[in-house]
This record gives C-alpha cells, structure tokens and sequence, in this order.
C-alpha cells in the first residue's frame, strides 16, 4: 500500500466520520424542528393580528408594513425547513457573506412579540461593522436560541426591575464577536458544564427539548468558531459567540 493510497482512505474516512456526525445532528435537529419554526410562526401571527388591527382602523402603510414583515417570516420558515432538508447531503454548504448586525436585527425581529410579552427590554450595540463567511439562517438560528435562552433566563427572575438582554457586535484580534448579555440569575456551577450537551435542559417540561444551546455550538465550530458562556460580576450570563472575521466589514 502506497502513502498516496493511505492518505486517501484516511481523507475518505475522514469524510464519512463527518458524514455520520452530520447525520447524528440531523437526528437532533429534526427533533427540534419545532423549536426551530416556533419563533417566525409565533411572529407571522403577532404581524397577521396587527394587520387585522390596522385595516380596521384606515391604516394601509401599517397594513402594508406588517404583510411584507409576515412574507419575511414565511421565507425564513423555507429556508430552515431547506436547511434541514440539505444538512445531510454530502457536498459543502453555500457559503456567503453574512452581515452580523443584520443577521441579529433580523433575529430580534422574529423576537420582537415575545419580547414584548415578557416585558424585556433588548438593546444592540454594534461597536463595529463586521461580517463573516458562512450560512446566513444556521448564523440566524444560533442567535435565536441564544436570545430565546437570554429572554427565558430573564423571565425567571421576578424581582427583577429591569428586565434587560443586550446584544453587543464588535471586531477583536481578527475574529467577530457576538455577546448576548441577559440581567437573570444566571448560570448555576453545577449547570455550567453540561450547558452545551444535547437534551440537557433546566426548563420546565414543555419550555425546551435542551437541542437549542447544542445544536447553535455546532453550527459555530462548523463555522471555525467557538461559543461560550459565564457569568458576570453585576450579576446575569454572557453567551459569547466567536467567528473568523480577517477585518471589519472584511
């Protein structure tokens, strides 16, 4: 057997090990479908019953604003379902540009009715325009269960006055970086170091299948990147998302 012939059926080997851990992902994401759809689905719903409001009162823009914003949503639901659908496949995904500060708008947007039940308030910080290369929906759907996460945290903690998650964008030593900062109790010591284990969950039944932490740290380090979490000395959790990214805006 020659070296050329050995180092082949290592690379092939090496293919199909990646292959069964995509497959086993697919398991786990197929799983968590619903909890992957539940957020524009909960939006289209939010955007139909103001479009309701609206035109009963006269106001077409606002009508006109929140059919586009229900169009939006209804595209993003295909592209999960097309993602889950190709996950599998053996040939490299699409990769592209992704705008990060866009990526968390549109995040936040798909947020935005649950965040107002909940009575949190969110702001993003974006100290640097950066992008990245990779899939913009799995880069979409890492920051919907960090934030999913952050708001559920928040909600825990009654006492509480201001019920806060913070999403700070910056460029730092060649990488971008995504924080999601939440004002919850935050991460127990015996918790921390299953938090990104598949089906490890401290919600209450019916709240969560303990897929979404696992499944966004896989989409980052698919992404070369790293996903992390700690606590902060004012009190809360940090989830920290870091993504090569040669420069700002590249």
């Amino acid at each position: 057997v020659t070296l050329q012939q050995t180092e082949s059926l290592l690379r092939s080997t090496q293919n199909e090990l990646v292959q069964a851990g995509k497959l086993a992902m697919l398991g786990q994401m197929a799983a968590g479908v619903t909890h992957e759809l539940n957020q524009p689905l909960a939006a289209i719903r939010a955007f139909a019953d103001n479009a309701v409001q609206f035109m009963r009162r006269g106001q077409l823009p606002q009508v006109e604003e929140n059919l586009e914003h229900i169009s939006g949503a209804s595209a993003h639901m295909g592209k999960i379902i097309a993602q889950l659908k190709g996950f599998a496949r053996k040939s490299g995904d699409a990769i592209a540009v992704v705008d990060v500060a866009q990526t968390v708008e549109a995040a936040v947007l798909l947020l935005r009715n649950e965040l107002h039940q909940q009575g949190v308030a969110i702001e993003i910080d974006v100290r640097s325009p950066v992008q990245v290369m990779g899939d913009v929906v799995r880069t979409e759907q890492v920051l919907i269960n960090l934030l999913r996460n952050a708001i559920d945290a928040v909600e825990t903690v009654e006492y509480v006055a201001d019920k806060r998650v913070t999403v700070i964008v910056e460029h730092d030593a060649g990488e971008a970086v995504i924080r999601i900062r939440d004002s919850g109790p935050g991460i127990p010591d015996e918790v921390a170091p299953h938090l990104f284990e598949p089906f490890f969950t401290t919600k209450p039944s019916g709240k969560g299948l303990g897929l979404g932490l696992a499944i966004s740290s896989s989409i980052v380090q698919a992404m070369n990147g790293r996903l992390s979490a700690h606590n902060l000395p004012e009190g809360g959790a940090e989830f920290t998302v870091r993504l090569p990214a040669p420069a700002p805006g590249l």
